[in-house]
């Protein structure tokens, strides 16, 4: 049932959630904030249609109106619900990004997965009431109105308009008088219970569904904490999730701030090098404003490992960088980015493959050490895929020096790394070859994929990355999802480029995109680079990461692969050079599906 302008009605809802919140009647602006959400996601099917610019500027308006509905739920408690619209939010932004709308959540949809409260909905499908008993009469005046500024109205017609003309003040104050009178009825209905303490859940609100939600997301596990992070208009807000409790903390900074931050520490760290240690200015400051957020909950917490929900320009922040002054993060905690999945299937529906398989590990690893499309040469990756892979390794030059430098025993032929497998590289990298060791049968019970080579991610749609094979093809993010990784326990991307640029940094829901498609295809979990590292950094870093991967879980639950990479991290830091810049080992996060 219309009710008006999609656009005006969510301008109108989110300046009433605005003025509510100014003055301190969060639980009102709450609800206008969902009011405003649904009226806002009504538009996308539209705006596609008004090109790129448009769509830009629509994604951003969304993406504003889903994390202030985000952040005030979790300052006034309502944890669970805010989780809820961070989920909603990603999954409608995931959607967004994969396909250029296509598959976007339509209104219903997110009519549907709003955490509406009962109370709620009732105001709810009230006010569309009574704002649809006068759209009737509205619409016919706009529509009179058309035809005489167009001069083709006809007699009947214009007295019809003078009609409307005239009953229009009274119908604006009556319309007027039945909205004051919802509104009282919205105030009575979310404010907080009588003697209620601060922050508790309104009337509209049961305290008993809050937690059942809030204890769905908990972790299982002791000296686990689950952690979200977002940056909203009004700045950031923490939400740690323990086995017994919770915290949420605020800082009220400008996210244009925080943005910029992010971007020139990134730069300051690429720009710097080997004399980079993340502990100066820029880096005091973001562990202040972002990092310190989660690194006091999880000390309480008693947490040694964090699973982390990113959000924003936040997602291109290096966490595991951030220093308290006496240790970096990644020296206190193993570190778990959840990624977004939009469903539980691969993309192509087959049922993806997400329980942890225990035994003896088989890598296949594919690479690129020379120059194409455009993209530089990256030598290193000879070392690399020599130094992880135990067993033959094809497409490498097998001349004596070329076989120096990568380390390949057998005139460069055999690698001598720590996990049993193969490697190919080169022009015998192909989408054919690829495709056909995803389908062959496995030779041990994890299997581990590697693929070392430029891996372009760039803002905006699926479309504009691709990853580069070994015969200068390109293979798009889109064709990536529709591999078939089930049964791989890990795909590790060591040459990625997220595209963050110096100034400001993007929103990084190619990130997420990323990680999306590989999960969605049916990994268990993603390891890749937030930005390129140097390749024969690279190459030091996944040699390490590998050994570790045997020291790191146990026989019963299998391989811990974010385990290994702290290890991989406490390791490259602790023997000193140039290995332990946080520019190299930093680059490194471990995705994991989350839902």
């Amino acid at each position: 049932m219309r009710s008006g302008s999609p656009a005006l009605l969510g301008l109108a809802y989110g300046l009433q959630a605005d003025v509510r919140a100014d003055a301190g009647r969060f639980d009102e602006a709450i609800f206008f904030g969902k009011l405003a959400l649904a009226e806002v996601q009504r538009q996308r099917a539209r705006v596609v249609a008004l090109g790129a610019a448009a769509e830009a500027h629509f994604l951003e308006r969304r993406s504003e109106v889903y994390r202030s509905l985000a952040d005030r739920l979790a300052g006034q408690g309502r944890i669970a619900e805010a989780l809820a619209v961070l989920r909603l939010a990603k999954r409608a932004e995931q959607a967004d990004w994969g396909q250029r709308g296509a598959g976007a959540l339509d209104d219903e949809q997110v009519a549907e997965l709003l955490p509406w409260s009962p109370a709620e909905r009732r105001l709810q499908q009230q006010l569309a009431q009574t704002l649809a008993s006068h759209q009737a009469l509205a619409d016919e005046y706009a529509r009179l109105r058309r035809l005489d500024a167009a001069r083709a109205i006809t007699a009947d017609e214009q007295a019809r308009l003078a009609t409307l003309a005239q009953q229009g003040r009274q119908e604006r104050e009556r319309l007027q008088a039945q909205l004051d009178a919802l509104l009282q009825t919205v105030a009575a209905a979310t404010a907080p219970a009588p003697g209620a303490r601060q922050g508790a859940a309104p009337a509209a609100v049961s305290d008993a569904a809050e937690r059942a939600a809030l204890a769905r997301v908990r972790p299982r596990e002791a000296g686990v904490v689950h952690a979200w992070l977002m940056l909203s208009p009004q700045g950031l807000r923490s939400v740690v999730v323990g086995r017994e409790r919770s915290w949420v903390r605020a800082r009220r900074v400008a996210p244009q701030e925080v943005s910029r931050d992010i971007a020139r520490w990134l730069e300051v760290l690429r720009r710097q090098g080997a004399g980079a240690n993340g502990r100066d200015e820029l880096g005091a400051r973001l562990y202040e404003h972002i990092g310190r957020l989660i690194d006091e909950p999880a000390r309480q917490a008693r947490a040694s490992r964090v699973v982390l929900w990113l959000d924003g320009p936040l997602r291109h922040l290096p966490l595991a960088a951030l220093h308290d002054g006496r240790q970096y993060l990644a020296q206190k905690y193993t570190l778990l980015h959840a990624a977004p999945v939009l469903d539980g299937a691969a993309s192509d529906g087959r049922p993806a493959a997400r329980t942890a398989q225990v035994g003896a590990l088989s890598l296949q690893a594919f690479g690129m050490t020379e120059a194409a499309a455009g993209l530089p040469a990256l030598p290193g990756v000879a070392r690399e895929l020599c130094g992880i892979v135990r067993g033959p390794v094809q497409g490498l030059s097998t001349d004596a020096a070329a076989t120096a430098v990568s380390g390949c025993a057998d005139g460069g032929t055999r690698g001598q790394g720590p996990v049993a497998g193969e490697a190919v590289a080169n022009a015998q990298f192909t989408a054919a070859r690829l495709h056909q060791a995803l389908a062959a049968p496995a030779a041990a019970p994890s299997r581990l994929l590697h693929i070392g080579t430029h891996f372009v991610l760039r803002p905006g749609h699926v479309e504009r990355s691709w990853l580069l094979l070994g015969d200068g093809q390109r293979l798009g993010l889109a064709e990536v999802a529709r591999l078939d990784l089930r049964g791989q326990q890990l795909v590790t991307l060591s040459a990625c480029e997220t595209g963050a640029p110096a100034g400001d940094a993007t929103d990084g829901r190619q990130i997420d995109g990323l990680a999306a498609a590989v999960l969605g295809a049916g990994a268990r979990q993603v390891l890749a680079s937030l930005w390129r590292v140097d390749d024969q950094a690279t190459a030091r870093f996944m040699q390490v990461f590998y050994e570790e991967s045997r020291r790191a879980g146990s026989p019963a639950q299998g391989t811990d692969w974010a385990a290994a990479l702290q290890r991989t991290q406490q390791r490259l830091l602790a023997g000193g050079g140039s290995a332990a810049r946080p520019h190299d080992w930093a680059a490194f996060v471990l995705m994991d599906a989350r839902r």
